[in-house]
């Protein structure tokens, strides 16, 4: 099993099991630190601030949640859409990280939430959303009320209803760069867009 700490940390995690391999030795690994290109300047090719093309089509669902010992994760049945040039993705499920994972000019936020979409082809590509300190964010208040606390048991939310168009930014900029999944096994060629603003959650959310 890998963890975040100790000896089963991130450092390890490349030696746990052969199927981590791409950890250690992966060449695209995720995530990255974003270094805002200074006025004037081109952006790298493989990161860029692009508005353009992205096609995020969300609506209300009902809710599954899990606590899998890492995070809380909500899943999907795959009805909510993202389109990427010419690809389509489906939206599958929903999770935070504490604090961020990527980093803005070596900055984290408090908390980095991803929405996982999943093509019919098994390609992966993951919006990563900042979450900074400010006022009560209510989008979040269904899924807030009924965090599962029990380790691996999905719950069912019959009455709760997500929005989830609603948990992103209205400004839908994106840094885009071709990386790889944040825990094992690490596997390479997953999509990234990196919402360039973030949302609020207040403190007591956090």
């Amino acid at each position: 099993a890998w963890h975040y700490e100790g000896d089963t940390g991130p450092a390890q995690w490349g030696a746990l099991a052969p199927a981590f391999s791409a950890c250690g030795e992966g060449r695209s690994q995720s995530p990255v630190d974003i270094t805002k290109p200074e006025r004037g300047a081109t952006p790298e090719a493989r990161l860029s601030l692009a508005p353009a093309e992205l096609r995020i089509v969300h609506h209300e669902h009902l809710a599954d949640g899990i606590n899998n010992g890492h995070t809380i994760q909500v899943n999907y049945a795959g009805a909510d859409a993202l389109a990427l040039g010419e690809s389509s993705f489906q939206l599958a499920q929903y999770h935070f990280h504490a604090p961020s994972e990527h980093t803005i000019d070596g900055s984290q936020f408090p908390m980095e939430m991803h929405l996982v979409h999943k093509a019919a082809d098994g390609a992966l590509a993951v919006v990563a959303v900042f979450i900074r300190e400010g006022s009560h964010n209510k989008a979040f208040d269904p899924i807030w009320s009924n965090l599962p606390t029990q380790k691996g048991v999905e719950t069912h939310y019959p009455a709760v209803k997500v929005d989830v168009d609603a948990l992103l930014p209205a400004v839908r900029s994106t840094y885009r760069y071709d990386g790889s999944l944040t825990t094992p096994p690490c596997s390479e060629g997953v999509k990234w867009l990196v919402m360039s603003t973030p949302i609020d959650l207040s403190r007591e959310q956090i």
